[in-house]
């Protein structure tokens, strides 16, 4: 029973035997495509990169230059919320002393004060006014008293004189 199994194996052997020699073959043709590939793409590589070697460089300035200005940008974006906050601080500021101003205003514009005592400086004139006419009056019938008294006769200026009498303000 081991003798067909052995005899079958080595009829396989054979045949992959057979077949292994023309199968190396190709395999050292394609590998022989395949190195020659390859060193054809890195003959191209270092041509291609001795092409854009400028290119790399000036790109790898740029991406420097990028990072620097997007560290400025930060700086200045972190100046610019300060400077907006301080903004905003001094309008509410400014908003509040505008409003105190209003109120001071509103209440120094507010003339009904000044009206009044314009119009009691007013009836204050007027009333010394009256008073100075009642003390003219109260002058000129002390002055007439006076004089009718020191007349001889007693009875005053004489026949059909009269003192007239001026009517006050405040009564007789």
């Amino acid at each position: 029973e081991w003798r067909p199994h052995v005899a079958q194996a080595r009829a396989h052997f054979d045949a992959v035997g057979g077949r292994v020699a023309p199968a190396a073959a190709a395999l050292e043709r394609v590998r022989g495509e395949v190195a020659e590939t390859v060193e054809m793409v890195r003959k191209t590589e270092a041509k291609l990169n001795a092409q854009c070697e400028e290119d790399v460089a000036e790109h790898a300035a740029k991406q420097r230059d990028l990072a620097a200005k997007q560290e400025e940008q930060a700086a200045h974006l972190e100046r610019t919320n300060a400077l907006a906050a301080e903004l905003a601080q001094v309008t509410e500021e400014l908003r509040s002393i505008k409003a105190r101003m209003d109120e001071r205003g509103s209440a120094m514009t507010d003339s009904s004060p000044i009206v009044k005592i314009k119009a009691a400086l007013g009836k204050l004139r007027q009333d010394a006014r009256a008073m100075d006419v009642q003390i003219g009056v109260a002058s000129h019938r002390l002055t007439a008293k006076h004089l009718s008294s020191s007349l001889p006769g007693g009875g005053g200026l004489g026949v059909g004189s009269t003192i007239l009498a001026v009517p006050t303000i405040g009564g007789d």
